[in-house]
């Protein structure tokens, strides 16, 4: 049995609104097609075939290993097509035109929890999402200092305003950024302070911390050491994590202990690909992509993270649709391009094996311990056409099964062309 300490999910992130979005996988394997019976998932989707593909557990039930049950247009992860490949977290997978996120979360992370009431550009299923927006509720109602810490245009500022938002309606968000450049230091930080005639609704958002002088390093220590009413909620932002030694080396320690305790990590786009779909909705009210579009936005790398996609979200807008849903012409080259040469480049892979000497297919059968669904993987072909194989051969048939009528009705609904 597989274990229980993590959950694996599947987010179909432009599957139609009649489609659950979200799916936990069972023990059991899950059968993905356009109409398979319960409990297999059936997908509205005219290039994906009855039945396009399967997840499974390995052997060993260790991880789970996505294969193509003989579809007309193929198996893809990553942009790459497959026949039979194990999925690790973050893995994007594209059955027809449809383009599904695979997601492993904790068990822990379905535990009902509090979480930030409209989240704006933090919308979305993603165990990171989710468990960024309990953080921000679990220190809602709290005065102690903050530090967000996440890449570059991760989002870090917006996070930081939405919590203001929602602790107070009149107090000011007072920006201060500090930089390699222009590394702040204590007139500044004092100026600042001046200037904001900063209380306790006001919010103070330091950005860039490692690069802060140590003397306004103190000052925000001498700040903190007030008592809550007479200053603003301290929030300090940093691309590194205050752990790390590349950030710890940096910062003072009566500092470092007053924000270790009340650290929250903002996520990258990378690890938030199933909100793909949910922030660019949040973002333009309504977007409908197609399959390569779709797959080419989740595959993606985002170094830019949420502040690239907003850019490629300005560009997409002016470009012109197919039936109202952007197409690869809407996208830069850098997200068109993995998915152009796809479909420009020979496709091999979608030449099923001719039929294979008896030899070969008793070596198949050896090979895959006598699994005749693997060996059909192996060839690209049915279960069916397998057995039809290996009666021509005179190979026995597993499990007692002596003809091809006797697996007709067990195969009914895998509707392959035979040779």
């Amino acid at each position: 049995m597989p274990s229980m300490a993590i959950r694996h999910l599947i987010h179909l992130l432009n599957a139609p609104s009649a489609v659950a979005a979200v799916h936990q996988l069972s023990a059991e394997e899950t059968r993905i097609g356009r109409d398979l019976p319960l409990p297999g998932l059936t997908v509205s989707d005219a290039r994906m075939s009855r039945t396009h593909a399967r997840l499974r557990w390995n052997d060993r039930s260790i991880f789970v290993v996505v294969e193509d049950l003989g579809s007309k247009n193929g198996v893809f992860v990553n942009g790459q097509r497959t026949i039979s490949r194990a999925l690790a977290d973050g893995d994007v997978i594209r059955l027809g035109d449809t383009v599904i996120a695979y997601e492993q979360a904790p068990a822990t992370a379905c535990a009902p929890a509090p979480e930030f009431a409209s989240p704006g550009i933090f919308s979305g299923p993603s165990v990171a999402a989710a468990r960024l927006r309990r953080d921000l509720e679990a220190v809602r109602e709290s005065t102690a200092p903050l530090l967000f810490y996440g890449e570059s245009g991760s989002g870090r500022e917006s996070a930081a305003r939405l919590l203001h938002a929602r602790r107070s309606s009149t107090g000011a968000f007072t920006l201060v950024r500090s930089s390699p450049a222009a590394p702040l230091d204590v007139k500044a930080l004092d100026a600042t302070l001046s200037l904001s005639g900063a209380h306790s609704a006001d919010t103070l958002y330091v950005d860039g911390l490692a690069d802060v002088e140590p003397d306004a390093q103190l000052a925000l220590v001498r700040l903190l050491a007030e008592a809550s009413e007479r200053r603003p909620h301290v929030v300090v932002a940093s691309t590194f994590d205050l752990r790390v030694g590349t950030l710890a080396s940096r910062v003072l320690p009566d500092l470092a202990s007053r924000l270790l305790p009340h650290m929250i990590s903002v996520p990258s786009l990378r690890r938030r690909r199933p909100d793909i779909v949910a922030v660019l909705r949040h973002l333009t009210g309504d977007v409908r992509l197609t399959g390569d579009a779709c797959e080419g936005l989740a595959i993606a790398g985002w170094p830019g993270n949420l502040r690239e996609l907003v850019s490629v979200i300005r560009r997409a807008s002016t470009a012109p649709s197919i039936d109202g849903r952007l197409d690869l012409d809407a996208l830069p080259e850098v997200f068109s391009r993995p998915i152009r040469r796809r479909l420009t480049a020979p496709q091999t892979t979608t030449v099923a094996f001719s039929r294979p000497s008896a030899a070969d297919l008793a070596a198949a059968l050896d090979r895959f311990e006598g699994r005749v669904a693997d060996v059909a993987i192996h060839y690209q072909k049915s279960r069916l056409q397998i057995m039809r194989w290996m009666e021509r051969y005179g190979i026995p048939v597993p499990g007692g099964v002596t003809g091809v009528a006797d697996v007709t009705e067990t195969a009914s609904s895998e509707l392959f062309e035979l040779d």
